[in-house]
């Protein structure tokens, strides 16, 4: 782990009461018809290569539209509330899909709050229910494996046929796993984290936290050094990236990864590298090169790409063999503290580090926090489940074993859905 000294969405609101978080600074722009039209083919180029969710991911980091983060309860009945009434159970699932995003609950107009799903996602209706004039429907639904999915009701009217668009899946951590959503909603807003899995086009974020807000990500910068090194030396006439340099930017060590940086141009040079790739939401720090703040989102996006390989990723197959092998054995200790062997994968990679947020003991952190935190973010590649791509931070905590803490409790929750 480098130490601190070391080192695929639209502006749909939330069904009501939705609270957003500011977003990150923009970076100036032009504006105009012709950024209009430049991001317009930045986003259907990204579709056509790699799917609805980076394409949802582009769009809300290039100012297109925002997602959604969360919508409110469904009114709970009170003690003079109208009875239920079930509907004889279909004869056949009804394949249906969300139209507005959706609130999933134990049983009709009350119950436990088991997940969060947004428009586009696909579900099965089982059952209708009326309690006075509203009409509940039982949904159930699938996710990328075996144990991940669930069930449960909600507002029929939050439904509608399938339509013949784009279709997604995106919901909160609930939409994953139920139980996964529950096991962690102790944690609140300190926990943060967003998991896509490629070959389901499937993504799924916490809603209690604003996943498009910066975060700082210190040692964290190792993978966008690595990436701008290695896409700086894939052009023309270019010089291949000295191994020894790699290394130790992969390590975190300080003057190989302030070297890099000096030799990348400093925050202007990485700025401009990150926006030729058209990925935003990564602000590097002028003359610091651990002084980088990021979105969880952001940073969805960056991995993704990177680990993507080929035409859709951030450089060539085989840089990007190179990058995840570095990422790999120099966060080998630290990954061995928070996750499975098995849930990793031979091929996965997480880079991990700590720090402690500028302004830490202030009233704007949560729930008391000290304001520790500790951040994982990489690829997943387990044997016997689907590939995913996770950023987790665990953020305003009194010590760093704490802040720790929470990412092992996740990635641990995280690997029994995933070896479903």
């Amino acid at each position: 782990m480098a130490k601190t000294a070391k080192p695929a969405l639209a502006s749909a609101q939330a069904t009501t009461q939705a609270r957003m978080a500011p977003d990150a600074p923009a970076r100036p722009m032009r504006t105009g018809g012709s950024h209009w039209l430049r991001n317009a083919i930045i986003i259907f180029l990204l579709f056509c290569l790699m799917g609805i969710i980076p394409l949802a991911l582009a769009g809300e980091t290039l100012g297109g539209w925002r997602l959604p983060l969360r919508v409110a309860p469904l009114l709970a009945p009170g003690s003079g509330a109208p009875a239920t009434i079930f509907d004889t159970p279909l004869a056949h699932p009804a394949t249906m899909e969300v139209g507005v995003a959706a609130h999933i609950l134990s049983q009709p107009a009350g119950g436990a709050s088991l997940a969060v799903l947004q428009p586009g996602f696909g579900i099965s209706v089982t059952q209708y229910a009326h309690t006075g004039a509203t009409r509940w429907a039982h949904v159930s639904w699938s996710g990328p494996s075996h144990t991940s999915g669930g069930g449960g009701w909600t507002l029929a009217s939050a439904l509608q046929t399938p339509t013949r668009g784009l279709t997604s899946s995106i919901g909160d951590l609930g939409a994953l796993s139920p139980d996964l959503n529950q096991r962690l909603a102790s944690y609140g807003d300190h926990l943060v984290a967003v998991v896509y899995f490629p070959a389901a086009h499937a993504l799924y974020l916490t809603m209690n936290a604003n996943t498009s807000a910066p975060s700082p990500i210190g040692g964290g910068f190792r993978a966008i050094l690595l990436a701008d090194l290695y896409a700086q030396a894939e052009k023309p006439g270019a010089k291949p990236v000295p191994a020894s340099l790699a290394r130790g930017v992969a390590m975190g060590d300080p003057i190989d990864a302030s070297a890099a940086y000096q030799q990348l141009g400093d925050a202007v040079g990485v700025s401009n590298y990150l926006l030729a790739a058209n990925l935003s939401g990564i602000i590097p720090a002028a003359g610091e090169w651990q002084g980088a703040v990021a979105a969880p989102k952001a940073l969805l996006m960056f991995y993704s790409r990177l680990f993507a390989g080929g035409t859709s990723g951030l450089v060539s197959s085989a840089d990007q063999a190179t990058i995840q092998q570095l990422l790999a054995h120099a966060n080998a200790t630290a990954n061995a503290s928070i996750i499975r062997p098995d849930a990793l994968g031979n091929g996965g990679a997480l880079v991990i580090d700590t720090g402690k947020s500028a302004n830490a003991g202030s009233s704007s952190g949560s729930s008391g926090g000290q304001g520790v935190w500790a951040s994982a973010s990489g690829l997943l590649t387990p044997a016997n489940g689907p590939q995913a791509v996770v950023v987790v931070f665990g953020r305003n905590e009194s010590s760093t074993s704490a802040a720790l803490s929470v990412l092992a409790n996740f990635c641990g929750q995280l690997a029994i859905v995933l070896a479903g």
